[in-house]
């Protein structure tokens, strides 16, 4: 933990501040009843219920992470009390650690918003 923080200067890491801990334990929280269960939904297959729990899910995980970009890109960590990315390059590298937590929600819930896979199928009415 003190290389990462000293190396890439995350301060969200190194002094959490009290939003990113709510996001911290939002997280923890949803993750810990979706995992199991998107993961039986998506083993199994054909499990169209899934389609609601993962845009819940990946619109959460991708608003908290666009936050903590936003942080990481375009705050003044000049007068911190922690060190953080000053030039741009460190803030890019910095963000490259983030972004897997974006770029696979976002998959997941195109995945599921554009398959074929996990389109509601119409009930025909009865005459």
């Amino acid at each position: 933990m003190t290389w990462y923080a000293t190396t890439f200067k995350d301060p969200l890491v190194v002094n959490p501040e009290p939003w990113f801990q709510s996001f911290l334990y939002c997280e923890g929280f949803l993750q810990l009843f979706f995992f199991p269960v998107a993961a039986y939904a998506f083993w199994k297959g054909n499990c169209k219920w899934i389609r609601t729990p993962v845009i819940i899910y990946a619109t959460h995980v991708a608003t908290t992470v666009v936050a903590c970009l936003a942080h990481i890109l375009f705050t003044d960590f000049s007068n911190a009390k922690v060190p953080g990315p000053q030039t741009l390059q460190e803030r890019l590298t910095l963000s490259a650690f983030y972004a897997p937590f974006l770029a696979i929600p976002l998959a997941m819930l195109l995945f599921v918003l554009f398959s074929s896979a996990y389109k509601a199928v119409e009930k025909k009415k009865k005459k």
